[in-house]
């Protein structure tokens, strides 16, 4: 599947209103999602890369479900999710994963 394809069925999904249907494709991607966030957080976990004061199991569950609705908050911004508006998306993605990593804090 190219990627417009996933990005069309991406946005499709997250516009359907049957929330069960949209429950059970959120779910089944997020288990397939889950396993890899679970071995890339231990490992950071573990090289001093994420701090270890949470247990894995939210870590995993809350940086899975920002990532996973990463598309959901776009549509929300008016951001046309197409090729031609790559480097638009590209700069949310950026701004979006700054914020998981450092939050509103204002740094010194």
């Amino acid at each position: 599947m190219d990627n417009q394809l996933l990005t069309d069925f991406s946005i499709q999904i997250s516009r359907d209103p049957n929330d069960a249907v949209k429950g059970k494709i959120l779910k089944k991607m997020g288990d397939a999602s889950k396993e890899y966030y679970y071995i890339t957080v231990k490992e950071n976990i573990d090289n001093g890369v994420i701090r270890n004061d949470f247990p894995i199991g939210f870590t995993v569950d809350i940086l899975a479900y920002m990532l996973t609705h990463f598309m959901e908050f776009l549509l929300t911004t008016d951001c046309k999710i197409n090729k031609e508006n790559k480097e638009q998306i590209t700069d949310s993605f950026n701004y979006y994963i700054d914020f998981i990593e450092k939050g509103l804090r204002k740094t010194k």
